[in-house]
């Protein structure tokens, strides 16, 4: 008799303990689906705002993955708290798991916090031509963990870690919307200064995509191994510097050799094209 009013009291227990976790699991599964639903909401808000949609491609992607991050790990907390998980031991777990990972993955996260920092104070934007000293070329696209730059010459793909661009100088060569350009020409000794000058000048100011102001300006510079360097010197916008320079470096030497001026191959000096 007593054996079984013991099973009896077990067994009472059992049901009791499984009905509250019954109520608790099914709580638990009607927060998940709310949980999902209100995430996709307020994921919806988010990117529709004015505010993320000013934000340029690469700070879009990393507000996206921490917002990702912050709604499920609520969502998770949530869910451990009705299944009666102390969130003390849970937050717990978690902070040794994230001492782990972060131990783990410095550089990543290193990167990530970098292109956070790119993204907000922008030393430099897609379409700019940058240089560090060790990487340079035109930025192509700014992602949460690296920049990828297309060098010159050569039109390589250059991947550069964030961490990398936060902590050099960094020249940006169009970030200001206008570029100028000194370029060298050789010329036979003896030739008439004046002449040269007006020359160069005449030449740039006819190439279409050099800028009349500031004004093109040309002058002897220097003498070398019995030749003279003149120096033409031309503004030209950023998009239009290749073609600037270009058109200009063609067209004056060849009306230099036609006038038998050009002792030998001009050498042409650009000073980082984009």
């Amino acid at each position: 008799m007593e054996s079984e009013n013991a099973a009896a009291g077990v067994w009472d227990q059992i049901r009791t303990v499984a009905t509250q976790m019954g109520w608790k699991i099914l709580g638990a599964l009607v927060v998940l689906v709310i949980g999902i639903v209100l995430i996709r909401v307020i994921k919806k808000l988010i990117y529709r705002g004015k505010g993320y949609q000013k934000l340029n491609p690469g700070a879009q992607n990393i507000v996206r993955n921490i917002v990702n991050v912050v709604l499920i790990t609520l969502m998770v907390l949530t869910i451990a708290g009705i299944l009666g998980i102390p969130l003390s031991t849970f937050i717990t777990v978690l902070a040794s798991a994230g001492v782990a990972v972060s131990l783990a993955l410095q550089g990543v996260l290193g990167n990530l916090i970098a292109g956070l920092l790119i993204n907000i104070t922008k030393p430099f934007t897609v379409g700019d031509y940058i240089s560090t000293g060790t990487f340079e070329g035109k930025v192509k696209e700014i992602d949460v963990f690296n920049t990828v730059l297309v060098s010159f010459p050569g039109n390589t793909k250059v991947i550069v870690p964030n961490s990398s661009l936060t902590n050099v100088a960094i020249t940006n060569f169009t970030a200001l919307g206008v570029r100028r350009a000194p370029i060298d020409f050789e010329v036979k000794a003896g030739a008439d200064i004046a002449m040269v000058d007006d020359m160069l000048k005449k030449t740039a100011a006819g190439i279409d995509t050099i800028l009349k102001d500031p004004a093109p300006d040309a002058f002897l510079s220097r003498i070398e191994n019995g030749k003279q360097i003149f120096t033409a010197v031309v503004w030209t916008t950023s998009a239009d510097y290749i073609a600037g320079t270009t058109a200009m470096t063609e067209i004056a030497e060849q009306t230099l050799k036609d006038r038998d001026l050009v002792p030998v191959a001009s050498i042409v000096q650009l000073d980082n094209p984009s």
